[in-house]
């Protein structure tokens, strides 16, 4: 029992980690890919990932940019 429930912890940290890589690497394309796909109730489902896989996305390009702005703040524009 104790083994089972490790197992579905264990997927469901692996689910998770592959969802912020996705997230952080394409926005939601490929979760919206896969809802088409797939289509009906996971549709709903990967559509509601998919626009939070874009907002996890565009966040990390803000904050990017601000990182290479700030690391540029010192050194003269030519």
């Amino acid at each position: 029992m104790f083994a089972t429930i490790r197992r579905i912890g264990c997927l469901s940290v692996i689910g998770f980690v592959i969802f912020v890589v996705l997230a952080l690497w394409k926005g939601g394309d490929a979760l919206r890919w896969m809802g088409d796909w797939a289509g009906g109730e996971v549709q709903k489902t990967t559509t509601r990932l998919a626009e939070k896989a874009d907002e996890i996305k565009q966040k990390a390009d803000d904050a990017k940019e601000r990182i290479r702005k700030w690391s540029n703040r010192g050194l003269k524009e030519e």
